[in-house]
């Protein structure tokens, strides 16, 4: 599938309807700076103070980075739990993690906003809401992600 943005309305009622992971990304285009840079943007850390736990529920406002609601989490219909820790998968990330090599070039959450973005005249890159990606916290404080990146087409 190829990468795309969507501009929603103010009130959508279903942002997405994934079978695997989902990385989630929530803007303001309407105060958008010099060179399309966004500057209102959901974050996950500012949510987190907000919300005093690691993954939203129904009934969650969901944050900007100025501590703005951008969104509210209505309902949970999917098939399971949500991360807000994680950063987004890059081909940096499958460097580290997976030992792809940095001329072996593959599709990545990150890429696919950044191409997205520019075709809509943005950009901006910030950690999103990932969607059905089960994260837990060991004992030693690790946090350790139990999905694995699907690497085909």
């Amino acid at each position: 599938m190829a990468p795309s943005a969507v501009h929603l309305p103010a009130s959508p009622t279903d942002p997405t309807r994934a079978p695997q992971v989902c990385d989630f990304w929530c803007f303001a285009t309407d105060n958008a700076g010099p060179g399309g840079l966004l500057k209102t943007f959901m974050s996950m850390h500012h949510t987190h103070d907000h919300i005093r736990k690691p993954i939203p529920a129904p009934g969650d406002v969901l944050v900007t980075s100025q501590s703005k609601p951008i969104m509210t989490f209505l309902e949970d219909s999917g098939p399971g739990v949500h991360d807000t820790t994680v950063a987004a998968c890059s081909h940096e990330l499958y460097e580290a993690i997976l030992g792809i090599g940095p001329n072996d070039f593959h599709d990545s959450c990150t890429n696919n906003l950044h191409v997205s973005l520019a075709a809509a005249g943005y950009k901006l890159t910030d950690d999103p809401l990932n969607f059905y990606t089960p994260v837990r916290v060991t004992s030693a404080a690790w946090l350790v992600c139990m999905c694995v990146p699907r690497l085909g087409p």
